[in-house]
């Protein structure tokens, strides 16, 4: 199998040393994406585009090549771009203080920029002859490049969800695919430890660049080109799916924008800062606490005198509420920026919650542990005997039905 030590014109030392490179940017950008390593996503970026710029120099790489031309070893080269668009996508959150304007804008920029990166990734796919089948046909209809035709299938929600469906098995049988091939890699290439998925990609990567020209990877040459060619495949559809989330969101971005109201130059009313609101959070307590009628200022009473038909003057007096022209319906309580930075922090709390929840599941039943094949181990039967046992004396507690009162409301 080829390796990156092995190609013209460069020498062998510096074949091994943008294997080293490549193996190293791989490793970081892997981590960063997992959320096992911290830094902004710039750093990332520039990273991979030296990477790529490098391959492009040295000619790993060719634009007129299809995948079947493509090397083994220069396959996961064609995955860098897709992980590119992964990092720009997920630009780190603004620091606390930074108006609701400027986290807007830099979301739209990060928008902006994932959706060029996905869309390049797609069309280099389209270029080697990957992009072919349903995704090709739902990346058309949302580059809206299919001529009437994907207006219709976009506006069947049936046939959309369906198409969802279906991306997902695919997704599913790729990823047991890649766990199946790094299982049977661990048993031919030596040094190839981790799990499946990232890890497992990194080492396989290290290995290309450490030995070169070794038995082992020759022998298993056709096994890691399917993993890598599954994974491009992967990539694909995961951008397609990305791409659609993207253009919804650039959408919200857009109309939240639009429906900004611009402020005076000075802030105020008058264009001056006299009785102008210090922040958007400020500005919102003020409408709230203007929405609630003051105790102290009942209203105004109003005499009317009217001439009845007999000629005699009649007084009436009435009480005009302080709040007569409110309109009927609640005013808001806090600005569109204000609700869509409490749902971004509610989405990475809820986000933070998934990971921990998924590194520390806690006890699991005995049935959890038959299926995930841990039923052996005595410390975890002995955890899953007390949940069970535990679960058990509840359903005793609480027969079935038992807060059902067959419509009865006493």
């Amino acid at each position: 199998m080829a390796a990156f030590a092995e190609g013209p014109p460069q020498t062998q030392a510096e074949g091994e040393a943008f294997g080293a490179a490549l193996v190293g940017c791989w490793e970081a950008t892997q981590a960063y994406l997992d959320g096992a390593a911290e830094g902004a996503s710039d750093d990332v970026v520039r990273r991979l585009d030296a990477v790529m710029a490098r391959a492009a120099r040295e000619g790993h790489l060719s634009v007129n090549e299809l995948v079947d031309d493509v090397e083994t070893a220069a396959l996961p080269l064609l995955l860098l771009p897709y992980m590119r668009a992964q990092a720009l996508e997920r630009s780190g959150p603004a620091a606390p203080g930074v108006a609701p304007e400027e986290i807007m804008g830099r979301r739209a920029g990060a928008v902006r920029s994932a959706k060029a990166a996905f869309s390049a990734f797609l069309n280099r796919a389209l270029d080697l002859e990957l992009l072919a089948g349903p995704d090709l046909d739902a990346w058309r209809e949302l580059e809206g490049t299919d001529e009437g035709e994907g207006e219709r299938r976009s506006a069947d929600p049936n046939a959309k969800r369906l198409r969802k469906i279906e991306r997902y098995r695919r997704q599913q049988a790729a990823v047991t695919r890649i766990a199946e091939i790094d299982a049977a890699l661990r048993s031919q290439l030596e040094g190839l430890g981790g799990g499946a998925g990232g890890n497992a990609a990194a080492e396989i990567l290290r290995i290309q660049a450490e030995s070169p020209g070794g038995e082992a990877l020759e022998n298993a040459d056709e096994l890691i080109r399917e993993r890598w060619e599954i994974a491009l495949s992967h990539a694909i559809r995961d951008a397609v799916e990305q791409l659609g989330s993207l253009t919804e969101e650039m959408g919200i971005l857009e109309f939240m924008a639009a429906r900004r109201p611009p402020a005076p130059p000075g802030g105020g009313p008058d264009g001056s800062n006299r009785g102008a609101p210090q922040s958007a959070a400020e500005d919102g307590r003020m409408r709230q606490r203007s929405a609630v009628p003051d105790p102290n200022r009942p209203g105004l009473t109003v005499t009317h005198l009217d001439r009845g038909v007999d000629g005699l003057v009649t007084e009436r007096r009435e009480t005009v509420k302080a709040n007569v022209f409110r309109p009927y319906h609640n005013l808001p309580t806090m600005s569109l920026e204000e609700f869509a930075q409490q749902e971004m922090e509610d989405a990475m709390r809820r986000e933070a919650a998934s990971k921990a929840a998924e590194e520390n599941p806690g006890p699991r039943r005995m049935d959890q542990l038959e299926r995930d094949g841990d039923e052996d181990d005595a410390e975890l039967a002995e955890q899953a005997a007390y949940k069970d046992r535990a679960w058990d004396d509840w359903k005793d507690d609480h027969p079935r039905g038992m807060g059902n009162k067959m419509g009865k409301r006493f």
